[in-house]
């Protein structure tokens, strides 16, 4: 009777852990399902920085082949100026003023490249901090694919020791129904004997 009443304890103990890992199963596919959101939506921000980082690099291009175009027209109206120091004075304070605005312009032309040079680096760093998380957290999946494919194998295993459990579950009643009729054959003895 006591081992009867221990392996039923023990099946009931086997229930409680199979329980158990299903709630683990549960909560392994909800981080799962979360970490491949946030994935995501971290390839997505790095799309859009790449694409950023290319028109800041196209802006910062046009901005360099307007700076040559202005520097030869100002070399232009440079030497054109030597070349007319001599005739009237309103044309040459015309073609001076021209220079003058050149030059602003240039002025203007290189603090716009000096912005765009810096904001191109912050976002070549930035692109270099988004592919160092989006690998990491490549790894991190990797190593949870890993550990999922690890507990879909003991879910199997689970699954089959579930069979084996119902099967002793099976064999466990059919002796305690033994063990109950044996002890009322005894009784009924006993109390033969006792008439």
């Amino acid at each position: 009777m006591e081992e009867a009443n221990r392996k039923i304890a023990q099946f009931s103990k086997l229930q409680n852990d199979l329980q158990s890992l299903i709630l683990q199963r549960d909560n392994f596919s909800k981080t799962n399902a979360f970490l491949d959101k946030k994935l995501s939506v971290t390839t997505q921000k790095l799309g859009a920085l790449e694409e950023g980082r290319r028109h800041d690099q196209n802006e910062m291009r046009k901005m360099k082949e307007q700076f040559n175009l202005i520097d030869r027209e100002r070399l232009f109206y440079k030497s054109l100026s030597e070349k007319l120091e001599f005739r009237q004075t309103d044309e040459l304070e015309n073609l001076n003023q021209n220079v003058r605005n050149l030059t602003e312009h240039e002025k203007d032309s290189k603090l716009q490249i000096e912005l765009l040079e810096r904001e191109n680096q912050e976002c070549q760093h930035q692109n270099r901090q988004l592919v160092s998380d989006l690998q990491r957290m490549q790894r991190d999946l990797k190593s949870i694919m890993a550990v999922n494919e690890e507990y879909q194998m003991q879910t199997q295993q689970f699954k089959e020791r579930e069979g084996q459990y119902g099967e002793l579950g099976r064999e466990y009643r059919e002796k305690l129904e033994a063990v109950k009729f044996e002890r009322e054959r005894i009784a009924l003895k006993e109390e033969q004997f006792l008439r």
